[in-house]
Formats: structure tokens, sequence, C-alpha cells
């Protein structure tokens, strides 16, 4: 079963210890990410998922509010994955 993040746009989740962003909305199921430590963006649609690292692999879902968008993700149950403001309660 995939995890659904609804963020807006400079706002961040952790992949482990690894930092995803979304840089920039294009359109509510449109966006970019960045990932800590990679030199390319993704670009994720709503058309299919896209592999972002090894066995995790992101879409976007349906829009829920004007601002927001919709990060599905879909990765093993080992792989933890924190919206920035509990990482940081984590590792604080």
């Amino acid at each position: 079963m995939a995890l659904v993040l609804s963020l807006k746009q400079d706002q961040s989740f952790y992949l482990n210890d690894q930092k995803v962003t979304v840089t920039e909305v294009i359109t509510p199921t449109c966006f970019v990410l960045e990932l800590e430590g990679q030199p390319k963006p993704v670009t994720v649609d709503d058309s299919h998922s896209v592999e972002i690292v090894p066995e995790v692999w992101v879409a976007a879902g349906k829009p829920v509010s004007v601002g927001l968008i919709r990060v599905v993700i879909d990765a093993p149950r080992e792989i933890l994955i924190l919206r920035e403001e509990n990482y940081q309660k984590v590792e604080g």
C-alpha cells in the first residue's frame, strides 16, 4: 500500500536519511523533486510512477486543495519515510 503526502512547494520529506524536496509545482498533478546527493531533478506527474531511488516509486495523486500536491510513495516497509518536521524531531 502506498503512502500519500500532501505537500507545498519547497517542503521536504526523507527516505531514510535522504532528503527529497518539492522544488517546483508545475500543475496540481505535475511537480519536480530534488533528491539530496543527486545532480538531476525528477519530474513527476499523474501519468506514471517514477523510480527515484532503488525500490522507491513516486507518482502524483489527485489534488485535494489549492496550493497542495499529493506525492504518492510506494516503497518497501523497511524504508523510513518521514516529513521533514518529523525527521528533525527524530534526529534532533
